[in-house]
């Protein structure tokens, strides 16, 4: 096999346990914990088997009817709600963690952390503060980098050698720094599909929101090209609107047309 489709998911929530989102922008990224388990069924049933970003890097050969999943910034209901499915169904995913976050309400604690390592998870970095990196200095991208590697590998006792971008907002040093801190996969949130000629060091990821309906889902782990090509247009055109706008203005903006939208 040479290509697999790398899933992004943030927060999980039911009727029961919602996830407390501050805005429309979070909300539209939080999955009902049916639809994500709808989602794992599909995987089951389909012969689909989960694979760890590092377990990837390290194979000569790519399994057949392989995906990536990864989960962004902590939250707890990554091991409250997504754990528990994610055992029940023999998967396992990435889970990136922003590690100022840490103990927060809404997000995951160290010990919880730990525990998510312990049963097969992997562990990777979200950055110290959630700050997106094309608004930093290098310094500071550097230090957002070994920071959080050092607070994550003291957690689960061993090297982080992963790490995803906050926001999808990269900076054209953020590869070179994360290697030569010693990590060894950084995760944009381009969308496309990971292939034998794309480097670890810009991983291409597929969004899950809570308005990816089954069909939508399909689409993404199959790697369908037409559909991963009109989600590349779609986040080219965003990609030239926040750099018109700046990150803060386009953030705003981005809010009161998904709040409008409800």
């Amino acid at each position: 096999m040479n290509q697999v489709s790398v899933l992004m998911y943030h927060a999980l929530e039911s009727e029961q346990h919602p996830a407390g989102a501050k805005d429309a922008g979070e909300q539209c990224y939080v999955v009902d914990v049916k639809q994500f388990q709808d989602q794992l069924e599909y995987l089951h049933q389909e012969g689909y088997t989960t694979i760890l970003l590092q377990e990837l890097l390290d194979l000569d050969e790519w399994p057949q009817k392989s995906v990536v999943l990864t989960f962004d910034d902590g939250h707890e209901s990554n091991f409250f709600q997504a754990l528990p499915l994610l055992q029940q169904y023999g998967f396992k995913s990435d889970f990136f963690i922003t590690t100022d976050w840490i103990g927060n309400p809404h997000y995951m604690t160290a010990q919880q952390i730990k525990n998510l390592h312990n049963s097969g998870m992997g562990i990777g970095s979200h950055g110290l503060s959630h700050k997106f990196f094309e608004d930093m200095k290098k310094s500071e991208i550097r230090r957002e980098l070994h920071e959080s590697m050092g607070v994550l590998t003291e957690i689960v006792g061993r090297q982080i050698s992963s790490i995803s971008a906050p926001g999808g907002r990269m900076h054209p040093d953020v590869a070179g720094i994360a290697k030569n801190l010693g990590y060894r996969i950084v995760c944009t949130s381009q969308p496309g599909v990971l292939d034998r000629n794309t480097t670890f060091l810009s991983v291409p990821r597929l969004a899950v929101r809570a308005d990816t309906d089954l069909g939508s889902f399909k689409n993404m782990v199959s790697g369908y090209h037409s559909y991963v090509a009109r989600l590349t247009r779609r986040n080219n055109f965003l990609f030239y609107a926040k750099k018109a706008l700046g990150n803060k203005v386009y953030q705003q903006i981005r809010n009161l047309l998904l709040r409008s939208s409800r």
